[in-house]
C-alpha cells in the first residue's frame, strides 16, 4: 500500500512512465502487458475484474499451484544457454567457464534464477501458471471470483492451526468478511436462481 506521503512520488514514477512509453493517461484499449499492470496499479481505477486479479495476487500461493513448479528441471534449459549450474560450496573452486561453459548458482530463494560469476541474473521459471498479472488477465472473472474464494478459505484454514493472538483474530475477521462478500458477490453474478 502505498503511504499518503509517497503518492507524489507514485504519480510521478506513472507520469514519467507514461512519458517514456509514449502513453497519455489510461488507454483501455491497449491491450499491451505495460498497460495492463499500469491500469492495476491505480487501486481507485480499477475494475471489478482488476479488483479480484489484485486481491489474488495477494494469495496466490492459497489458491494456485506451487510456482515455479517443484521438481523442474532447469539443467536442459541451463545447457542450451551454455551455462553449468554449480553448488555454492563448490562456487569459489570452481573455474568461472569450465568446457565451454559459464557456471552459474541457484539463487536460494528463487528456484529457477540463476546468477553467473559477473553477477547477471538468468531467469528460467516457465511463464506457464506464472502467478501474475497478465496470467490472471486471461482467466474468466467466474473463475477469478471461484479461485480468491478458495484462497481466502485456505488462508483462513492456515490462520486456524497458528497461535491465536489478538492480531490473527482480527485477521480472521477480516477475511471471513472478504470471502462473505465475493461469495455474495459471486452468487449475484454467477449462479442463476
Amino acid at each position: 500500500m502505498v503511504s499518503s506521503s509517497s503518492k507524489p512520488a507514485a504519480k510521478k514514477a506513472a507520469a514519467a512512465h507514461q512519458k517514456k512509453s509514449g502513453r497519455k493517461g489510461d488507454d483501455s484499449s491497449d491491450e499491451s502487458s505495460e498497460e495492463g499492470e499500469s491500469r492495476a496499479y491505480k487501486r481507485e481505477e480499477r475494475n471489478r475484474k482488476e479488483e479480484l486479479i489484485a486481491d489474488i495476487l495477494c494469495r496466490w500461493w492459497f489458491c494456485m499451484d506451487p510456482w515455479p513448479p517443484e521438481n523442474f528441471k532447469y539443467a536442459p534449459l541451463l545447457e542450451a544457454k551454455g551455462l553449468k549450474e554449480v553448488s555454492i560450496d563448490d562456487w569459489e573452486e570452481t573455474d568461472d567457464v569450465t568446457g565451454g561453459k559459464t557456471k552459474v548458482y541457484q539463487v536460494s530463494h528463487f528456484p529457477g534464477v540463476f546468477r553467473d560469476p559477473s553477477g547477471k541474473a538468468h531467469d528460467f521459471r516457465p511463464t506457464e501458471g506464472k502467478p501474475c498479472y497478465n496470467f490472471l488477465d486471461s482467466k474468466s472473472e467466474k473463475t477469478l471470483f471461484e479461485m480468491l474464494i478458495r484462497a481466502y478459505t485456505h488462508q483462513m484454514k492456515e490462520l486456524e492451526g497458528e497461535e491465536q493472538t489478538k492480531e490473527n483474530r482480527a485477521l480472521m475477521k477480516e477475511l471471513e468478511g472478504k470471502r462473505s462478500e465475493r461469495e455474495k458477490a459471486y452468487k449475484l453474478f454467477f449462479k442463476k436462481a
